[in-house]
């Protein structure tokens, strides 16, 4: 179960594509949505309960997955999630503040 602060981190939206690894199986997938605590990875489904491995080129973090669907998971992090990870976040979430910006206000 989420607890009330993983709930509450910035959630930004990404495009990350990233390995997903189990004890037995090893699949593609797509970060789509990365905070703090967590993230939303589209690709094959995994058990709710399941750890996970997640390796991309900023690096590996250790996952649980908290909730899933038939193509779409939603993970909490394990462990602090590395620097490499939390510079892109950073970079990400600036991006995406520039986009939102319309004639020198910010949008919703």
């Amino acid at each position: 179960m989420e607890t009330l602060q993983s709930r509450r981190a910035h959630r930004t939206p990404v495009n990350l594509e990233v390995d997903v690894e189990t004890v037995l199986e090893r699949h593609r997938g797509r970060i789509t949505d990365l905070s703090e605590n967590g993230a939303k990875i589209e690709g094959d489904p995994f058990q709710v309960g399941q750890k996970i491995k997640l390796t991309a080129e900023q690096g590996v973090m250790w996952a649980k997955v908290r909730w899933a669907e038939a193509d779409r998971c939603g993970v909490e992090f394990e462990t602090p999630m590395p620097e490499q990870f939390r510079r892109f976040l950073d970079s990400q979430g600036a991006a995406n503040d520039r986009a939102r910006r319309v004639f020198g206000r910010k949008v919703a």
